[in-house]
């Protein structure tokens, strides 16, 4: 008979509590999104609240028997002060303790059940007997070796994360049965299972059982490739506005600069076939207009050496073909609205369009082609536009005669660069496609010829661009992540800046959208609980709550001048519409439900939304009513980022002047839509993410020049931009101001990017 007591599985901590049986995390009774390992983690501090965890003890417990980074952690720690509330000053729940691990300091008041504990009677008859254990390897959960990988909820596989599996056991009594058959037995098992995965080796999905590597980390790294034997890796690094070429070991850390640094932009570089050399691609000025840049195709021996032009005006990097003979690019002639998919010969002889697309359908650039292993397909995403629908797909080109054929019929929101496997059995690329939670690109597995997909990193960092060496057992790709906090600047100034989140911002940020309430609190999109939804806090980073909790995601949010609507792009019927609700998340409605909505801002007397709009002619402005209905068209001119000035009467966008054909902030009629003036921003190469000045005399915006960003004003009767902040470093991805235009939101940092090396294990 023994005693046993039942496990306690409810915690209270301040106004919060935590469920451990349904996994569930509430703040005075309203439920709080974490992703699993999130929950995983407050679960773990919370269990043992007041005592110190040291680091390499939460790692053990977070990922037993599987090698992660310590930054894993990290970010973890830093999404669940995100959710407990806590700033960058706050330490009210979690605490650092420098060097060493983490304490939960809150009081912890653990439930009671409504039992003490249970008598249970057990009775036992005792044999004499032989045991034989038996532990059957599970082919379904495969243990992936991660190394100096930061941060992956199911990082790299379909399979589930690591954790602690209880291993299946067939015990068998028996008192006759000479142990040497059960011995036998099992030798046959494992011959049968030995066999069987020699025999469908072949069969089973690529990059399934892998590990995981960092070849750099510095986190000036925007693109990369690896050599054919997987040797070698060349890349990029970016410092400010200058770019180097360089060229290192995938074994050791050896590594040396091919190209010294320069104010240029290159992409991904590209290793010959037998891999004595690089093609590269770098913006020159264009010699029939000086104002402009090109693409020029460059060839460098490996290991150094002086470059040698090729051709002018490419568009993308290049491939090359199996045996070395010809390249493929890609090529835009803005003139005839042409994407061309672009053949030549290796030494940049008898070059030729080999499939034209005309807009607004194309190939996907800078990111670009890649030649099949036996020479005959050359793939590449594409843009599509089907009636109301725009989509990318992945398709492939015969060599010859460029005809088309799609090879995935999945439509994707977005689709970059793509590689073939060795044997030509699929494909790998970057993409990302709406049934995602999160806004991020991933890698992506696609078989061929039958076109089915399969996600193969699950994280909420970017990757772009990816090679694979010959052998199709190792992959790189450029990890990014980004680094940022949200502020608040009185009178937007930058030197009484107050940070009032911790230091790990979102992906694609720019987009997700910031405003202020009248009552001072902050309203602006985040991916915190797994899941793109919209965010309530004070201006002091304190009070977070999710207002938005569909599974779909919610983003871009504008509220009207009285404070009582909030407008939002929401994609939960697989394009993005507008919808509207009250300020703490209620009465959702959906206002439009054309053909993909977004960029939402509200007239000063709450009766539209103006708003743009992609159909098959172009990106235009319209309005509607807040109340839905018939939409109104503004203009059939593209525009970018329209917002309404305070008095109603002008409209502020982004617009490209048919002059010079440059894209200039612009003011157009918001009663006839007719183009006002453009404003040229002299020595402002970038700018985005308009925003009115309450007095409405002025437009404020990001710019971005030599790789930082600043907020700049420009006034609505004329002269130079004038610069607001005064920030020598990094960034700038969203902003707003108060309604009272005394205090300034906006977030800044970096995004490190990092080359990971994938290799599978076989």
């Amino acid at each position: 008979m023994v005693m046993r007591k039942p496990v306690r599985h409810l915690y209270e901590f301040g106004s919060f509590s935590l469920n451990v049986t349904e996994r569930l995390l509430t703040c005075e009774g309203k439920p709080i999104q974490l992703a699993p390992k999130v929950f995983d983690t407050l679960q773990v501090l919370v269990e043992n609240s007041g005592h110190l965890l040291e680091k390499e003890v939460l790692l053990e417990k977070l990922w037993p028997d599987t090698v992660v980074e310590e930054s894993n952690l990290t970010t973890y720690i830093s999404q669940l002060r995100k959710a407990l509330g806590e700033n960058g000053n706050s330490q009210s729940f979690i605490e650092t303790v420098p060097r060493r691990g983490y304490r939960f300091v809150a009081e912890v008041r653990e439930i009671h059940s409504d039992y003490d504990e249970i008598l249970i009677h057990e009775r036992t008859d005792t044999k004499i007997v032989v045991e034989e254990e038996f532990e059957f390897p599970l082919a379904s959960t495969p243990q992936p070796v991660v190394s100096e990988q930061p941060f992956s909820e199911n990082l790299i596989s379909d399979q589930p994360p690591p954790q602690a599996v209880a291993k299946p056991r067939l015990q068998r009594k028996t008192y006759v049965i000479p142990i040497i058959i059960l011995f036998t037995l099992g030798l046959i098992g494992t011959a049968f299972l030995a066999g069987k995965r020699f025999f469908f080796a072949k069969n089973s999905a690529p990059f399934q059982d892998l590990s995981i590597g960092r070849l750099t980390t510095n986190g000036r790294v925007p693109v990369a490739a690896i050599s054919p034997d997987g040797k070698y890796v060349s890349y990029i690094v970016r410092e400010a506005a200058n770019e180097s070429l360089w060229l290192r070991q995938t074994a050791t850390t050896s590594n040396v600069q091919i190209i010294p640094p320069d104010q240029t932009h290159y992409l991904r570089p590209t290793f010959s076939p037998d891999g004595t050399q690089i093609y590269f691609v770098r913006y020159e000025k264009n010699p029939n207009d000086s104002a402009t840049q090109i693409g020029v195709l460059y060839q460098i021996p490996s290991l150094g050496g002086t470059p040698r032009k090729i051709i002018e005006d490419v568009d993308s990097h290049i491939t090359i073909a199996p045996d070395g003979k010809r390249i493929a690019f890609l090529r835009n002639y803005l003139a005839e609205k042409e994407s061309v998919l672009m053949v030549a010969n290796a030494d940049g002889a008898a070059i030729r369009k080999l499939k034209i697309r005309k807009q607004p359908e194309n190939f996907s650039s800078p990111d670009g082609p890649a030649w099949s292993p036996d020479g005959k397909i050359i793939a590449c995403a594409i843009f599509n536009k089907v009636a109301e629908e725009s989509f990318f797909q992945v398709a492939g080109f015969n060599a010859e005669n460029g005809t088309e054929t799609l090879l995935n019929d999945e439509k994707w929101h977005w689709v970059g660069q793509v590689a073939w496997l060795d044997d030509g059995s699929g494909l790998i690329a970057n993409a990302w496609n709406l049934s995602s939670k999160v806004i991020s690109d991933q890698v992506w597995y696609l078989s061929h010829p039958k076109g089915e997909t399969r996600k193969i990193t699950k994280d909420i960092n970017n990757y772009s661009g990816l090679s694979l060496a010959s052998n199709a057992t190792s992959l790189v790709t450029v990890q990014a992540t980004r680094l940022s906090r949200i502020w608040v600047l009185p009178n937007g100034d930058s030197a009484r800046a107050t940070p009032i989140t911790s230091g790990i911002g979102d992906s694609y940020s720019e987009f997700l959208g910031l405003i202020w309430t009248p009552d001072n609190k902050l309203i602006y999109g985040t991916q915190a609980s797994g899941n793109t939804d919209l965010w309530v806090m004070d201006k002091e980073g304190k009070n977070q709550r999710q207002l938005t909790t569909d599974p779909f995601s919610d983003l871009a949010p504008s509220l009207s001048a009285d404070g009582n609507i909030v407008v939002y792009s929401s994609y939960r019927d697989g394009v993005p519409h507008l919808w509207k609700m009250s300020p703490d998340g209620s009465n959702s409605q959906q206002i439009t439900k054309g053909r993909g909505e977004a960029e939402a801002s509200i007239t000063p007397d709450g009766q539209w939304v103006i708003y743009s709009e992609e159909t098959q002619e172009t990106k235009s402005l319209w309005k509607i009513s807040i109340e839905g209905g018939a939409p109104i068209r503004i203009t059939a001119q593209a525009v970018w980022a329209a917002t309404v000035s305070p008095d109603g009467q002008i409209i502020a966008c982004m617009m490209v002047d048919p002059a010079d054909n440059r894209r200039k902030l612009a003011l157009l009629s918001f009663t006839d839509g007719q183009l006002i003036r453009f404003f040229a921003l002299k020595n402002m190469p970038k700018f985005n993410q308009l925003r009115w000045t309450p007095d409405g005399q002025a437009i404020t915006f990001i710019g971005i020049i030599n790789g930082i960003g600043n907020i700049w004003k420009q006034p609505i009767r004329g002269g130079e931009a004038q610069q607001i902040t005064k920030y020598t470093d990094e960034l700038i991805y969203r902003f707003g101001w108060s309604t009272d235009g005394k205090q300034l939101a906006l977030e800044r940092g970096m995004t490190v990017n990092d080359i990971i090396l994938v290799k599978e294990q076989k």
